[in-house]
C-alpha cells in the first residue's frame, strides 16, 4: 500500500489541476483536443506517455483489492488503455467530438477521483 500512497501524492495533485483546467479554461482545453485531433505526432506523444506511465504504475502498484488503492490501479489501467487507442486507432482519436455541456460534469468526477488520491495519499489511514 506504501506505492499507492507514493503515486496518489504524485497524480491527485496533477488531477486536480488539470480537473479545474478543465471545467474552467474551455478555451485551451478545446485548442488542445483540437492539437491532438490534427497533429499526427502530437496523438503518437501522448499515446506513448499514456501507455509509459499506465506500465510504470501498474509495475510498482496492480492490486484489485477493495480498497482505496484501487483508484490508481484502474487510473493505470485506464492510461494504458488510452495509450494503445491512441497509437492503435489514431482514425478513431480524429474523429472524437468535444462536447462541451458534458465538461463540468466530466470535471468534477476527476476532481472527486483527485481529492480521494491526494486525502489517502498524503493522509493515511
Amino acid at each position: 500500500m506504501d506505492n499507492a500512497m507514493h503515486i496518489s501524492r504524485i497524480i491527485g495533485p496533477v488531477f486536480f489541476i488539470l480537473s479545474l483546467i478543465i471545467m474552467f479554461d474551455k478555451k485551451r482545453v478545446d485548442e488542445a483536443i483540437k492539437s491532438l485531433q490534427e497533429i499526427t505526432g502530437l496523438q503518437l506523444i501522448v499515446g506513448m506517455v499514456n501507455l509509459l506511465l499506465g506500465l510504470i504504475i501498474i509495475s510498482f502498484y496492480n492490486v484489485w483489492a477493495w480498497n482505496w488503492g484501487l483508484l490508481v490501479t484502474v487510473f493505470a489501467w485506464f492510461a494504458v488503455l488510452r495509450g494503445v487507442l491512441i497509437l492503435l486507432f489514431p482514425k478513431v482519436v480524429r474523429g472524437f467530438k468535444v462536447k462541451t455541456e458534458g465538461r463540468m460534469f466530466f470535471g468534477f468526477i476527476f476532481m472527486a477521483w483527485s481529492i480521494l488520491l491526494c486525502w489517502f495519499g498524503f493522509f493515511p489511514m
